[in-house]
């Protein structure tokens, strides 16, 4: 009885030890599931910050290398369909991803473990890239910086002046999204 209760104990403290508080209110300040209505998948919670959850630490299946959402302009919070995303990460791989209809993009961590810092550049169609200013320099979820309202410590949501979202929008259920807590 009491060799039962001590290995029940250890097995407690060991798996207790290994949570990380920080992560778990991060994940639990996201929400139980998306308010809009959108089901687990590529198209949910349009800006908010991936990898909270599909990060090494997260609690989803699904590990993403680098992820996010692309608005229609600094104060239009709806995602862009069809705008490619350009990485260069330090060792100088190159990845992209396009954006899908609510604006979403990643690239799988199986496909691909970039060498932080990482140059980052917006391209929709045939139109020459717009370079980001900055490097990202340890954080692959987009939106965990880029985040609304724009405040000292966020630029605001990820944008491309002067881009529309796309007339007619390509077929989607769910085009286009705000992000959640946004107004559109």
């Amino acid at each position: 009885m009491r060799r039962t209760f001590i290995l029940r104990a250890f097995v407690l403290l060991a798996a207790t030890a290994c949570a990380d508080p920080v992560q778990d209110q991060q994940v639990k300040a996201l929400g139980a599931t998306d308010p809009q209505g959108i089901p687990d998948g590529e198209f949910h919670r349009a800006g908010q910050p991936c990898l909270t959850c599909h990060g090494f630490y997260g609690p989803a299946s699904l590990r993403l290398a680098v992820a996010g959402t692309i608005f229609a302009g600094p104060d239009k919070a709806v995602g862009v369909d069809q705008i490619t995303v350009e990485f260069v990460d330090s060792e100088d791989i190159r990845r992209s991803a396009n954006t899908n209809c609510v604006g979403n993009f990643f690239l799988r961590a199986d496909d691909w473990d970039p060498g932080f810092p990482l140059k980052v550049w917006l391209r929709r169609g045939s139109e020459p890239p717009v370079k980001m200013n900055t490097q990202l320099s340890r954080e692959g979820s987009c939106n965990q910086c880029h985040k609304d309202p724009p405040s000292f410590d966020s630029p605001g949501h990820v944008h491309l002046l002067g881009v529309e979202p796309m007339t007619p929008p390509p077929p989607c259920q769910y085009s286009p999204v705000a992000p959640i807590g946004a107004n559109r």
